[in-house]
């Protein structure tokens, strides 16, 4: 499945299991490189919505060396990334 997110493009898929796929990425406003974490469904559960959310709401509030950082929630049309 290809996933398209605007203001985005997605490299190489890193990781994917039932649930979750994450791609390398450019953000593309600055260049910066990403990882994008999504959904493993084109019409994902509510409560994989949910997690995704949590996971990025926990995230925003890390500040540590060597920690991932979440940059933004991105809405798609099966959720979010």
């Amino acid at each position: 499945m290809t996933y398209e997110i605007a203001g985005f493009e997605l490299h190489e898929k890193v990781f994917e299991n039932e649930r979750t796929i994450i791609h390398r990425g450019t953000r593309l406003a600055d260049g910066l490189t990403v990882a994008v974490k999504l959904a493993n469904s084109p019409y994902s559960m509510q409560e994989d919505m949910i997690r995704l959310k949590f996971e990025y709401d926990i995230l925003r509030e890390v500040n540590v060396d060597g920690a991932s950082r979440a940059y933004s929630l991105e809405s798609i049309s099966s959720g979010y990334a």
